[in-house]
């Protein structure tokens, strides 16, 4: 059985949190079907369109 990877957002060092600001202002049809694309990469599916920017960190 596959692990459940962490998924945490970048947090600037004013506090800004750049992810959340961008999705906060998607309609709610787009934000669940990103919400499902980042749980489904989370528990080890699909990750087609996700690049590794080094230190195990995704984008």
């Amino acid at each position: 059985m596959r692990q459940h990877k962490k998924v945490e957002q970048l947090e600037l060092p004013c506090g800004r949190e750049p992810f959340s600001e961008w999705f906060d202002k998607l309609d709610t049809i787009a934000q669940a079907r990103i919400a499902l694309y980042i749980d489904r990469v989370a528990a080890g599916g699909s990750k087609k369109n996700i690049k590794s920017i080094g230190n195990k960190v995704l984008r």
